[in-house]
């Protein structure tokens, strides 16, 4: 039974009407609303535990590549050439199971992104707002019918800009431009 018939069961037609007015929106039961939920598509047990293994497996791949690649150049370190062949490897291991890792960082923030922001931090030397730092990557797989599934959610550090005086004058006000 969707949310509307439960309340006009409860309430009444009239009562449910008045919802709408903004002095009764306040008296309305908050834990009535329905929560949104993403539709995830369900997952056989089997592809559950390939999905587990496959977060698992991606995300500790993510990290040895960061451990052994140097940030700037993107070679391996002194002395990680031969392991860094091996973490290629697994990379294409995974890419043949259609499971692909995002790593966020110096991107420009966009509050519409599937990540989980876990600080933000001021920042002098950004001249935007962007992903400083990825604790964890996105993992994301897709399946053999070619829907993709969101396995993994990533963690982020968001590095803030400072703002323009402009902008911080009308923040304070509580008007903004468009």
């Amino acid at each position: 039974m969707n949310w509307s018939r439960k309340m006009r069961r409860k309430h009444g037609r009239e009562s449910t009407r008045k919802l709408v007015d903004s002095r009764s929106v306040l008296a309305f039961d908050v834990r009535q609303v329905p929560k949104a939920r993403p539709e995830m598509p369900k997952l056989t047990p089997e592809e559950r535990q390939l999905t587990k293994l496959y977060t698992t497996f991606a995300t500790n791949v993510w990290r040895l590549k960061r451990q052994i690649l140097d940030a700037e150049t993107g070679e391996p370190k002194e002395g990680f050439e031969r392991v860094a062949r091996y973490v290629t490897s697994m990379e294409g291991a995974l890419e043949d199971a259609h499971v692909k890792t995002v790593d966020y960082d110096g991107r420009p923030y966009d509050e519409g992104d599937a990540v989980k922001v876990i600080t933000f931090e001021s920042r002098a030397d950004l001249k935007r707002d962007e992903y400083v730092e990825t604790l964890l990557p996105t993992v994301q797989w897709t399946n053999a019918e070619g829907k993709m599934t969101l396995l993994q959610m990533a963690e982020v550090v968001v590095g803030q800009a400072p703002q323009k005086e402009d902008e911080q004058k009308e923040q304070d006000n509580g008007t903004e431009h468009d």
